[in-house]
Order: structure tokens, then C-alpha cells, then sequence
């Protein structure tokens, strides 16, 4: 008779490279074992990591946003919009904010026009 592995081993197996007193926090907020760990490679804690994953963005692009000076809520707010960080950049760089440039998407205008439309009304 095959003897299984008990639900504390496998689990205790699932959680390995993870420091074990950080397990408990991780399965709290709703982390896999690999999402935690993709999480810990791209360098966020628990509680950075909770924000991203509810705003929608992967450890990855995570990464990315935060090394171009975009903090969860402004990456949030970019990507609701449906924007790339590229064009997110592009916006702010541009000295718009998420509000700003969602008037300007509406009525079709890119940054460029909404950059030359804005110096005509100045």
C-alpha cells in the first residue's frame, strides 16, 4: 500500500524556498506557493504584493512600473485607462496626470496633440 504524503508535508513541500515565517502571511492574503515566490524573486513583500495583484499586474510588469517612478495606485490608474507604461510615460512625462489624459483619450486626442492643443490655450 502506497503511503501519501500528509496535507502539512505537501504543503510544507509547496512553501519551500519561501522563509517559513512569511508562509503564513502569504496564504492570509490569498498567494499560491508560486505566486509568493514570483513575488519574492521580483523583490516585493506580501503587502506590495497584494496591491499589485489586485490592481492586475504581474510581478513582471510590476517591476517594471516601480523602476520608472510609478507607485501602485498611479500604475492602477494608467492601466485603467488601458494604457501601456510606454504611453503612461509618455502622458506623464508630459506633466498630465490619470484625470487629465482620460479627458484628452476620450475625444481621441494622443499626447502629442493634447501637449500642442494645451500650449495654444496657455
Amino acid at each position: 500500500m502506497a503511503c501519501s504524503s500528509s496535507p502539512t508535508e505537501e504543503t510544507s513541500q509547496d512553501w519551500s524556498g519561501i522563509d517559513e515565517k512569511q508562509v503564513a502571511s502569504w496564504q492570509h492574503a490569498g498567494f499560491a506557493p508560486q505566486q509568493a515566490r514570483e513575488w519574492q524573486q521580483a523583490g516585493f513583500d506580501v503587502q506590495a504584493a497584494t496591491g499589485w495583484e489586485t490592481a492586475g499586474i504581474s510581478p513582471e510588469r510590476a517591476q517594471q512600473w516601480m523602476q520608472r517612478d510609478f507607485d501602485v495606485v498611479s500604475a492602477a490608474d494608467w492601466t485603467a485607462l488601458g494604457l501601456s507604461l510606454e504611453q503612461a510615460m509618455q502622458w506623464r512625462d508630459n506633466n498630465f496626470s490619470p484625470e487629465q489624459a482620460s479627458e484628452w483619450i476620450q475625444q481621441g486626442v494622443d499626447v502629442t496633440s493634447a501637449v500642442m492643443q494645451q500650449g495654444e490655450n496657455q
